[in-house]
């Protein structure tokens, strides 16, 4: 990979590190600033609905400080890259692909939305047949859909339109 000319461009290891070091930390400093709001002491009744998670936010943002200051520290050793530029595309598809399926939950439903999800992947990135993705994706998320709806009776999200509410559930 060293001799390729993509093999000196691409994203750097230590970008993407710190970028998501920067997220994490946020994560955490946004659920320590809530577990605030809710209460995150010991009471004599026990602990308040912010305890545990003011020690999980604080958890996160001390192990996403120590990356940034590991970050800091392989800046020195040169630049490395996590993928070449055609591979950072690929990622960057499924990136895309996945804040897609995210929003379209909130429509569509879980069920639709991760069948629909799955047979794109399978078709796009996973170079499959337009019918052999679609029956794959179809056919995971029917057993997801009997498994929990039916044999568990534990509901997941349909959506506000509901595209499977003919079937009664």
């Amino acid at each position: 990979m060293s001799g390729s000319p993509d093999a000196s461009r691409g994203i750097s290891t230590r970008r993407v590190e710190i970028a998501t070091a920067l997220g994490l930390f946020c994560i955490g400093a946004l659920a320590v600033f809530d577990s605030l709001r809710l209460g995150a002491a010991w009471t004599s009744d026990g602990p308040p609905a912010g305890y545990f998670p003011f020690y999980i936010g604080s958890i996160l943002c001390l192990c996403a400080g120590l990356r940034l200051l590991r970050a800091r520290a392989d800046e020195v050793s040169g630049p490395k890259r996590l993928t070449s530029t055609a591979g950072g595309r690929r990622v960057l598809r499924v990136l895309v692909a996945s804040i897609v399926y995210v929003c379209v939950i909130e429509l569509i439903g879980f069920y639709v939305a991760s069948a629909i999800y799955f047979a794109v992947c399978l078709h796009g990135l996973g170079r499959r047949g337009r019918a052999a993705s679609i029956g794959i994706g179809s056919a995971v998320m029917a057993a997801i859909f009997l498994l929990f709806e039916v044999g568990l009776a534990v509901p997941l999200y349909q959506g506000l339109w509901n595209p499977l509410g003919f079937l009664g559930y």
